[in-house]
């Protein structure tokens, strides 16, 4: 071909050299482009890839932070009832010490959210969020991820924040710890229920526990739309491309 140009241009045969200087470039550029639409199919291929995974992920991560929130919305009634069997001021029964026991040992523990989030953590450490085509799945992945790291900050002060009841009545108040060795803990909680109901430091700080873990749950559900928010975007974007691979 060089042979062949450099004997027309020799002969000033400008024709013949335009004609064939434009194949050999359309000749390149349609390398790059076959190039570049190699390149284009691979990407799609290993984010369709971290999709799918990324999806299943979700529903394993939803069905994780269900089961949270369930158990801490069982945790937070039975708070509820302690709280008000303090408060009434009557005659306890052998049901309601079990109940306010309950409460009593649940009031300071904070029932964390830790979703599986192998795939997302992999997907960041490579980059691949900026890469992502869909703008609508890279915001509510960061969504997502702010959510569960503000939420994991905000455990962490509520239970270094948190006030230990029996701390409150003091050594000589109406709960204390005992102990006994058949106990897993080694130790059980001595109760004088009539006492806690005329102890109003007790009550107030009983009900400042119940308020903290009514906030957590709060906490707990805006981590859960925002997965679901996370799941609806990957079933979109996945829709979608699937959509474009069965066009003929």
């Amino acid at each position: 071909m060089l042979r062949f140009m450099t004997r027309q241009i020799r002969d000033q045969n400008w024709v013949t050299v335009a004609v064939e200087f434009a194949i050999v470039v359309a000749g390149v550029l349609l390398a790059f482009q076959i190039n570049a639409w190699s390149e284009a199919a691979r990407t799609r291929a290993v984010e369709t890839a971290y999709l799918h995974r990324l999806n299943t992920e979700m529903d394993v991560a939803l069905a994780s932070i269900a089961q949270a929130i369930d158990d801490a919305q069982a945790q937070i009634a039975d708070l509820d009832q302690a709280m008000a069997l303090l408060a009434d001021g009557g005659a306890f029964s052998t049901a309601d010490e079990r109940i306010l026991r309950l409460g009593l040992t649940a009031a300071d523990r904070y029932r964390s959210v830790s979703p599986p989030r192998a795939v997302l953590d992999d997907l960041v450490a490579i980059g691949g969020l900026a890469s992502l085509g869909d703008p609508e799945v890279r915001q509510a992945i960061s969504a997502y991820r702010t959510a569960l790291d503000r939420i994991n900050q905000r455990f962490e002060t509520y239970a270094r924040d948190a006030v230990s009841l029996v701390d409150v009545v003091g050594v000589d108040g109406p709960v204390r710890r005992l102990y006994r060795p058949d106990a897993f803990s080694r130790s059980v909680l001595s109760i004088e229920f009539e006492r806690l109901q005329a102890d109003a430091a007790f009550q107030t700080a009983f009900l400042g526990q119940l308020r903290v873990q009514i906030v957590a749950q709060d906490d707990r559900r805006h981590v859960f739309a925002q997965a679901q928010a996370l799941k609806r975007a990957l079933e979109a974007s996945l829709d979608t491309q699937q959509h474009y691979t069965d066009e003929p």
